[in-house]
């Protein structure tokens, strides 16, 4: 049976990169592509984008967003019909993704794309689609967490770094499992990245443009987060300080979820 989802993507505007600018991919769903309003686009390639603008040419920032993915998708193998039918696709929707065939050791699309764009560090935001897809399966925690940890382990290789991130808060689903996703995170991964905990820490309810995806404002200061975690590890040398910092706080929790996460506003 074939998947369903929409293969939409769009290519982040973006700085000419010098011939060795680090490469950071950014693997994720509608929200990494930039999906505002229905299929409304930020103009500005949504996170990627915006932090592409944000560390100029000595960084180049690929969009591995796709609309409507979920991990499963991303695990899917590229050997597989299905899989077969996804490259075919990602060949049309993505320019700047290498014209090769899946190389024979990659078992899934998402090790497929990265094993051909070769990026340093690849920063992985995927989870909400799973969990709004099947709110009645009392496992679907721990079943993206295992999968979200599969995709780690796929993307990862030698000289590669893969960072898991947090899922943002939103008004379409039900808090509670996606606060036991992030806890579950960042119990077992102590580099993910807080993207969730420090976009709550936000006024994120006037930071989305419909149930679940920032508005442009939102997605700048996802940027200007993601931007500022990455050069507090020490992953931008380089990179003017003064363009990876935000007015946004660092999440202190050790739970992941701040005051603002739990407050009366943010609750449904």
């Amino acid at each position: 049976m074939a998947i369903a989802v929409i293969l939409l993507a769009v290519a982040a505007p973006s700085a000419a990169s010098s011939p060795s600018a680090q490469v950071i991919a950014c693997l994720g769903d509608s929200i990494t592509v930039g999906i505002t309003h229905h299929a409304d686009r930020d103009p500005l390639g949504g996170y990627p984008g915006r932090l592409q603008r944000r560390l100029g040419p000595r960084v180049h920032i690929l969009n591995r967003g796709l609309s409507g993915t979920t991990t499963a998708f991303w695990l899917t193998r590229p050997s597989s019909e299905d899989g077969r039918s996804i490259w075919r696709g990602l060949l049309q929707i993505w320019p700047d993704l290498p014209r090769v065939e899946p190389s024979s050791t990659a078992t899934s699309i998402a090790r497929a794309t990265l094993d051909s764009d070769r990026p340093a560090l690849v920063v992985v935001l995927l989870g909400v689609n799973d969990l709004g897809a099947s709110r009645a399966d009392a496992d679907i925690v721990e079943q993206t967490s295992a999968r979200l940890e599969r995709i780690r382990q796929e993307a990862s290789s030698p000289g590669r770094t893969v960072l898991l991130a947090t899922l943002l808060p939103n008004r379409r689903d039900p808090a509670e499992p996606r606060e036991r996703l992030n806890a579950r995170l960042h119990d077992e991964h102590p580099d993910v990245l807080p993207l969730g905990e420090r976009f709550a820490a936000a006024p994120w309810t006037q930071l989305l443009s419909d149930e679940i995806h920032p508005s442009e404002e939102g997605y700048e200061t996802l940027a200007g987060i993601l931007a500022e975690e990455l050069a507090r590890r020490g992953y931008l040398e380089g990179v003017p300080s003064s363009t990876t910092s935000t007015s946004v706080a660092p999440s202190t929790s050790g739970s992941g979820t701040p005051a603002a996460a739990t407050s009366p506003a943010t609750k449904r």
